[in-house]
């Protein structure tokens, strides 16, 4: 048993390996500490292999889109690093903050806690498919002009969520705003403006529709 474990932690001399057998024998309390390592190296060596890529077909904003990625990356991760679609923001990592907020079939997540093998089949948009060319979304056109941006790192995930809100709720009060951005954290600007702007472009949305 000492011997296999001394194979495991790569000692290869004679005088390391007679070291080791010794500790082996000395107590209750060392013994007890080797076996918590051996009980580590076997669970490392049991656990599957994570590093063979993974092809991902999936639509992005409209368009067809395949990717490789291992099976431990975050969509977020892959949408910045692998596809270089910077839009989508990296905060806390823990889903806590919202600033990475995609819709993955028209609902939103947070792209920090997707893993990017999930979006196969699937319908991703991101920040960078709200507008159309040159021309700005309701949603960005009114957050624009209520100033409700400043540093913009949260800025894309409230209007994926904005979004989403709207495409359920096309008359949302004051109350249906400030629950669905709940899970959407700034540090900048407040609240009211942004809530503020996301009622000015549920107005606006119904204007464009009625013309």
């Amino acid at each position: 048993m000492c011997h296999w474990l001394c194979q495991c932690l790569g000692v290869r001399s004679k005088k390391d390996e007679e070291h080791w057998q010794s500790q082996w024998h000395t107590g209750n309390r060392e013994r007890h500490d080797l076996l918590r390592i051996m009980a580590t190296i076997r669970q490392i060596q049991k656990a599957p292999t994570m590093s063979k890529k993974r092809v991902v077909s999936t639509t992005i904003n409209g368009n067809a889109t395949e990717f490789l990625c291992e099976p431990r990356q975050t969509l977020l991760e892959v949408l910045r690093s692998v596809l270089n679609m910077t839009g989508t923001k990296e905060g806390c990592t823990n889903g806590n903050c919202g600033s990475c907020t995609v819709l993955l079939n028209g609902r939103p997540v947070t792209s920090c806690l997707v893993l990017a093998v999930e979006a196969d089949g699937a319908s991703v948009r991101t920040i960078e498919g709200v507008a159309c060319g040159s021309h700005l979304d309701p949603v960005q056109q009114c957050f624009l002009e209520g100033a409700a941006l400043q540093c913009g790192i949260c800025t894309p995930g409230f209007i994926m969520q904005t979004e989403a809100l709207l495409e359920q709720n096309g008359h949302p009060t004051e109350a249906d705003v400030r629950f669905h951005l709940a899970g959407n954290l700034c540090r900048c600007t407040g609240y009211d403006k942004i809530v503020r702007s996301v009622l000015a472009a549920a107005e606006l949305k119904r204007c464009e529709a009625t013309t």
